[in-house]
């Protein structure tokens, strides 16, 4: 037992000198993920509203749906599909079933006995 335990200590150091030298040569790249991340997705304060408001008015405004090319319309429109798509996917694995959901006891009804 003692030389399988051996053996398998053998095998086993150069993989973790393999990691360790993987984990050093990533850290560069993970400081600046998580710097990034830090900023980008943190929620949004009280100083962003203003500027979210704005822009929704000016995403939902009429004279920038008017000058917009058929390109970009059809662009807009995969997009809205797509999320379509997403929700609609994200439903069916929530229910667990393509039609309809399974309430317990609202599929077996007991017959009504007539008096």
């Amino acid at each position: 037992m003692a030389a399988k335990a051996g053996s398998f200590v053998e095998k086993l150091v150069p993989l973790l000198n393999r990691g360790a030298n993987l984990a050093k040569a990533q850290q560069p790249r993970l400081e600046r993920f998580w710097a990034v991340a830090k900023v980008e997705l943190a929620p949004p304060g009280p100083g962003d509203i203003p500027k979210i408001t704005t822009g929704i008015k000016q995403a939902v405004s009429i004279n920038r749906i008017a000058n917009l090319s058929v390109k970009e319309v059809m662009l807009n429109a995969a997009v809205c599909f797509e999320i379509f798509l997403c929700y609609e996917i994200g439903r069916i694995v929530g229910k667990r079933s393509l039609v309809g959901f399974d309430i317990e006891g609202a599929s077996h009804f007991p017959p009504i006995k007539k008096s």
